[in-house]
This record gives C-alpha cells, sequence and structure tokens, in this order.
C-alpha cells in the first residue's frame, strides 16, 4: 500500500478523517470478533480513534446513480495528520493485523479527507434507533453553490424531520487495505447524517416542501450516493 501524499501540502498538517467501507466474505459478518476486537494498542500507539460504524443495509441514490457496491460495514476513524498515517501503515504490527483481518474480509477500501466546518448538531435519540445515512458527493461544475442554495432552505425542514449533520468531509484521496479501490472515482466531499428514526427519513422523503425545492440541489450535484444503516459495532479506542 502506499504512502499518502497531498498535491497541497497544506493538508499534510491537518487532523485526518477515513471512511473504511468494509466487505466481509460469505458467511461472516459485521459482528466478527476478529475486527470487532481490533488492534487496539495500534490504534492507541498512532492516535486513531474509532468515530463512527455504520452496519449497512441499503443503498440508494440522493441524487444520480449509485452504481457502487453497498459495503457491509462503514468504519469511520480520524487520525492526527498524513505523517501519523503513514507511520500506521508501515507499522510492522499493521502489517500481521491486515494480515488476520484478510481471513474474513474480501475487501476493505477507504476514502480519506479532512473536516469541513459546519454547525454541530446533537440529538437525544438512542442510537440504535437512529437511521445513518453516508453520502458521496460528486458535483457538476460551480454545483457547490447550488448544493449550498439548497441546504439554507432545508434546514427548517432538517429540523422539522429530526434531521441531523454528522460529518462533513473534503475528500483528498483513496485507496485499499485490503483489495484494490480501483471500483470508484474519488468524490468531491462525504457527508455523513443521521435521523432520529426511521419514519422520520420517511416523513421528511415524503415532505411536499422538500420535493419543491431538491431540484436546486440537482442542478448542481450529479451523483450522490449514499448508503444507509444502523449504529454499528461499538469499537473500543
Amino acid at each position: 500500500m502506499k504512502n499518502l501524499k497531498f498535491i497541497n501540502s497544506e493538508n499534510n498538517s491537518k487532523a485526518l478523517f477515513i471512511a473504511n467501507f468494509i466487505y466481509y466474505k460469505e458467511g461472516d459478518s459485521v459482528n466478527d470478533e476478529k475486527l470487532k476486537r481490533g488492534p487496539n494498542a495500534l490504534w492507541s500507539k498512532h492516535n486513531i480513534k474509532n468515530i463512527l460504524s455504520i452496519n449497512v443495509t441499503e443503498k440508494e441514490a440522493i441524487t444520480g446513480a449509485n452504481t457502487l457496491e453497498k459495503p457491509d460495514e462503514i468504519l469511520i476513524q480520524t487520525i492526527p495528520n498524513v505523517k501519523a498515517f503513514n507511520a500506521y501503515i508501515n507499522d510492522s504490527d499493521y502489517k500481521d493485523w491486515i494480515n488476520i483481518q484478510e481471513e474474513t474480509i474480501r475487501k476493505m477500501t477507504f476514502v480519506v479527507g479532512t473536516k469541513i466546518d459546519y454547525r454541530e448538531m446533537a440529538s437525544d435519540a438512542p442510537f440504535d434507533e437512529r437511521v445513518y445515512a453516508l453520502g458521496m458527493l460528486y458535483y457538476k461544475p460551480e454545483g457547490k453553490n447550488k448544493l449550498k442554495e439548497f441546504t439554507d432552505k432545508a434546514v427548517p425542514l432538517f429540523m422539522k424531520h429530526s434531521f441531523y449533520a454528522d460529518k462533513f468531509l473534503d475528500i483528498l484521496d483513496k485507496g485499499a487495505f485490503i483489495g484494490d479501490a480501483d471500483d470508484f472515482v474519488l468524490p468531491d466531499e462525504l457527508r455523513v447524517f443521521w435521523s432520529d428514526s426511521s419514519q422520520d427519513l420517511e416523513n421528511y422523503n415524503n415532505d411536499p416542501d422538500y420535493h419543491a425545492i431538491k431540484d436546486i440541489r440537482e442542478e448542481g450535484v450529479a451523483d450522490y450516493p449514499t448508503f444507509l444503516g444502523r449504529y454499528g459495532v461499538n469499537y473500543t479506542t
């Protein structure tokens, strides 16, 4: 696996977020103990923090098409900077752990990026009742402005239907811990959000006010493949 090397050197000192897309071999599952335990000492050594695990149940496209294979799990982590990431993947203990994971995982791809500032949001809904979504944005030329226009108009709808932002990331690179990442194009952004329940999500999607403004988003976004799921494994780091 190659080291990360960003075109813009300003990104070298920034904290990185890694979205791992995990595909298990037939007969194995997201709850397999080998991955659930995780290499805690190794992750701690390189200051890797586990932010969120999503047990993926379905895929869709908010806009355009979703031709990507549905992963079984998405694991989001953070690491201090690109130097720490490269030290992690060159650690002999990391290579030993990957060899173990290959017993149960057939593919583990990732995208890596830096956090986009946004208004922090919180909810009192139990984690196991929430519906999480991870979407990868592929913009049309000047599309960011159109998405911002949509988002500004949609804020009252988000509040009405208990729809929350979790992580927004500028994507800088992609790769694979196991297998390869040749089957997808690097997205421009990645967004994670959730609704308090499946009913809240359905109500949002069926709201006439949402349908009245969604074309604004589609003017700016070519494809918005999305994966939906529930709060997943509670990794301990």
